[in-house]
């Protein structure tokens, strides 16, 4: 085990993400100017995380952010309606 003191835990989270192949792809894509790293032998089926830089940690927020919600892929994200 290491200690990454100046790392930082990102972390997409959905059902079945990490049965997606893709997502870790296009996350890393996204993130190509960025060192970061996916973290593997988690348990969780909800779950994908990726170690990055502490000081681009708001930069590898909004580039994801840009990634996977610019464009709604309906086979990824369902779209839910409010209560009335």
């Amino acid at each position: 085990m290491r200690l990454h003191t100046r790392s930082a835990i990102l972390t997409l989270v959905g059902e079945g993400i990490d049965g997606t192949p893709q997502v870790a792809a296009r996350s890393l894509a996204a993130l190509k100017q960025i060192p970061a790293t996916i973290l593997s032998g988690r348990s969780s089926k909800l779950a994908v995380s990726l170690l990055v830089p502490s000081t681009e940690l708001q930069r590898s927020v909004e580039l994801l952010h840009h990634e996977f919600f610019q464009q709604i892929d309906p086979a990824v994200f369902a779209e839910c309606q409010a209560p009335e």
